[in-house]
This record gives structure tokens, sequence and C-alpha cells, in this order.
């Protein structure tokens, strides 16, 4: 074996593997969802969320995961009014799949707000009846 051609090749293939890396940067996608979020673009940040959630659930990135539920749920409750029942259903089944106690603790406090903006939403309509 010619050890002058095996070398170069195994340290090219080494460095290609690096540059053409399919992981993602998480950093990098949810400073996107936050650019796109100041921007008011919030369907394109939903579907940037759905991105990385794919990652997250392919890598079993748990913190990753829980992080898109909770702005799925954000940006679901954003774009229609008539979705935040889905976003509590989806926070619920997220919450109990966690076992991050903290994460758990954000999650509920986030749940509470969506079950307040459901209180205020149902509570209008029945004012307007």
């Amino acid at each position: 074996m010619n050890w002058a051609i095996f070398f170069p090749v195994v340290a090219l293939l080494i460095t290609a593997n690096h540059f053409f890396q399919t992981d993602p940067d998480y950093n990098k996608l949810w400073k996107e969802v936050e650019r796109l979020d100041q921007k008011g673009l919030y369907a394109s940040a939903k579907k940037k969320v759905e991105e990385i959630r794919e990652w997250a659930v392919k890598e079993a990135e748990q913190k990753q995961l829980f992080k898109a539920d909770l702005y799925l749920a954000k940006y679901t409750g954003l774009l229609s009014e008539n979705d935040i029942e889905q976003s509590i259903v989806a926070l619920e089944k997220s919450i109990d799949k966690t076992e991050d106690l903290v994460l758990r603790s954000i999650a509920h406090s986030y749940l509470i707000d969506l079950y307040e903006n459901l209180y205020q939403r149902d509570l209008s309509s029945l004012d307007q009846q």
C-alpha cells in the first residue's frame, strides 16, 4: 500500500466530512428564528422552528425539541387564535415527555399563559353574544 497517498486521502475525507456535516448549528438556526420573529414574519419563523424540531427529533436533542415545541405553540397561537387549543395539547404532550424539571416548570408557565389567552378569547366571545 502506498502510504504517501493513503494519509492525504484520509485527511481529505476527514476534512470534507467536517465541512459537509449535516448536523445543524442550533444557535445559528435559533438566531434565524429570532430575526424572522423581529421582522414579524411569524409563518416563516414557524417553518424554521419546524425544521429545528425535525433535527432535534432525529438527534434526540431533548432540550432543542422542547424549545421548538414552545416556539411552535407561540407561533401557532400568533397565526391563528383558533389554534390555541392545538398549542395547548401539543405543549401538554411535550411536558409529559420531558423529565427535566426546569423545562417542565418553564413549559407550565407558558401553558398558563395559553390557558389565560383561551379564557380571554372565550370570555370575549361570550360577551359579544
